[in-house]
Formats: C-alpha cells, structure tokens, sequence
C-alpha cells in the first residue's frame, strides 16, 4: 500500500492533492533530506530513483530480496570468519581457547572481532539480531531525514496545519516495528516443546544447541521418533563428540533412554564418545549388561577394557550371546578373552 501510494505520488507531483498551484510551488521551493543532504524535490534524479524503489517495493517477492540478501550475506560473512564451527563452544574459557589458536591470529581484525563476538552470542539468533539493528538504523535515519525535512520546509506551512503529519506518524511507526522485533527475542517461549519438534525433524546441532543454550530440557523425549532423546540424536545419528559433551554439559542423562545412548556409541565403536559417556555416569551394567556383551561381539579391545575399568560386570548372562566372554569366543577374540578374563569372567 505505502509502494502503491509512493508511486503515485513521484508519477506526477503535480497531481497528488487537491491544489494543483500549490502543489507546483511546494515542488520548485521544496527540498526532501537524504541522509542529511538536502535535493530538492523538483529533480528528476530523486523521481527516478523513487519510483524505482516503490516499483520494487510493491512486487510480492522482489520487495524481500534486499533484506533476505542481507540477512544471508551477514550469515555467510560470519561464518567465514569463524574458525571451527564446533571448537569449545561452550568452555568458559573460550575466548582466552581463540586467542591463542594458530586460526585466530592467521584472520584480519574483523575476522578475530567476528570470532569473538561469536563466542559470546550464539550464531543461530545473531544474524538476525544484526538485521534489525541495521533495519532500526536505516529507520532512524528516515526519521531524522523527515523531521529535517519538515523543519526545512516550515516556511512553506499554510497557517493552521497540524504539527504532526503523516510523515512522522510513519516514522515513528517503522522505529517502532523492529523495536517490537527486538523484543521478540527476550520473551519466553516453550524451548522445550521446541527441542521435541527438533528431534522429531532430526534437525541440525546449531538449533539443538542454540535451545539447549535458551534453557531447554535436554532430556525431553519424542516417543515417536526414531532418536527420542536429544543425546541419542547426537550419538547415534550424528556421533558429534561435541555436541554430545555439550549436552552432558546442561544435564543430559547418558541413561535416558536405557540402554540406547552408550550402546549405540559402543556399536559405532566411538572410543571418545564412549570415555565421555562413562565419565558422566553412563551405566555399563544397565539392562543386563549388553553393552559389554556388544562391544566384546564387535572386537574393540579399547573399549572393552572402557567398561570393565568402569565396572561393567563380565559375568552378566543374556541376550543373543549368554555373557560378554562367549560373545567374544565365538567371534574368535582372543585378546578380549583373556582381558575379560583377568576381570573375572568365568570361561
């Protein structure tokens, strides 16, 4: 509507109104500020460039390339100038972890500036914090090109006009709607239900981490997906080392739900997802003790000797193999039949 009215308007001046003399007076005396410079409203460079912009502005679709270019182009920009998308994301020593990186001096001022800044906000809701601080700029600037405007053009005012016009109603209103925008970001929402629909997307780690950070539970369970915990998301399906220490790292329970986590992680024969696990209470023991049984099956020495170190039982009979020391003999693991052994398995 405002495009339709602005192209209205700049397609003859002239017409628009009810006073056609007083209308070509205010366009040869008139000046219009732009960016605190004065053009007068007579040129026919300012017509062109207006009817441009509205001609723009008022095609569905095309009146978004601007903002969608910029947003993308400030997401692109910042994670360029980001080193590791994963490295200690969540130490409390980050910023002092990047300063002393080889990544970090090899970028320029901007790039070192951008990696800082990212470790103090989480690069999922920046970018868009960005845009509208820019957008709440540009609308301050329009605010104080109209008033400028008005002030400029005062002598041109017929006695008994309102002060306040159109122009700075508007104004104030687009200062207003990213204001609003803004503010979005701080009000409470249901994170939580929104890390159930996540995990029922299988979506990526940015947006598990960005509501973990916002306060998420990280142990809500989806029940009708195929990775219902967000930990099991991250060891099964992505076997992410850092997202699964992030997670740990806001209270997620290697546990829930049993014994899936550290079996799966045992299956894939993750050595370090298996150690991080461990010493953050996953229980070797839980349903029966398959987790040991899986990794002695498998053949991973390393990991074996994980579990036994953290008191897995290798007398626990069940399970497609009856104990951890027959799956191993079947498969013709000599080496985790003799360790299973010096822990006390019985032959």
């Amino acid at each position: 509507m405002m495009s339709a009215v602005g192209i209205w308007l700049w397609q003859d001046p002239l017409a628009f109104g009810n006073t056609t003399n007083a209308n070509g007076c205010a366009l040869r005396f008139s000046t219009y500020a732009v960016l605190g410079k004065f053009i007068p409203l007579k040129s026919q460079t300012l017509r062109i460039v207006s009817l441009v912009l509205y001609a723009m502005f008022l095609v569905p679709g095309l009146n978004l390339l601007i903002p969608i270019s910029a947003f993308l182009a400030i997401i692109l920009l910042f994670r360029a100038c980001h080193g590791s998308r994963k490295a200690n994301r969540f130490h409390p020593t980050l910023k002092q972890d990047l300063r002393s990186s080889p990544a970090f001096h090899s970028k320029g001022r901007i790039g070192r500036n951008l990696l800082l800044l990212r470790a103090w906000y989480n690069p999922v809701v920046f970018p868009a914090l960005v845009c509208l601080g820019l957008l709440l700029v540009i609308n301050l600037i329009l605010v104080f090109d109209i008033e400028r405007t008005l002030r400029h053009n005062a002598r041109l005012r017929m006695p008994g006009d309102a002060t306040w016009n159109f122009g700075q109603i508007l104004a104030i209103l687009l200062v207003v709607l990213p204001l609003r925008d803004l503010r979005v970001f701080g009000v409470h929402r249901d994170v939580t239900g929104s890390l159930r629909d996540a995990l029922r997307w299988e979506a990526t780690s940015d947006i598990i981490w960005n509501l973990a950070r916002r306060g998420a539970d990280v142990n809500v369970k989806a029940n009708d997906c195929v990775h219902p915990t967000p930990l099991l998301l991250a060891v099964a399906k992505w076997r992410d080392l850092e997202l699964t220490r992030m997670l740990l790292h806001y209270g997620a329970d290697p546990n829930m739900p049993d014994p899936m986590v550290l079996q799966a992680a045992v299956s894939h024969g993750d050595e370090p997802i298996v150690n991080l696990l461990l010493a953050h209470g996953a229980d070797p023991n839980i349903e029966g003790g398959t987790v040991l049984r899986a990794a002695a099956h498998s053949g991973n020495l390393k990991i074996v000797q994980l579990l036994l170190d953290q008191g897995a039982d290798p007398n626990v009979q069940g399970g497609a193999h009856s104990t951890a020391m027959q799956a191993a003999s079947e498969r013709g693991h000599d080496e985790i039949v003799e360790l299973l052994h010096e822990h006390g398995a019985n032959l």
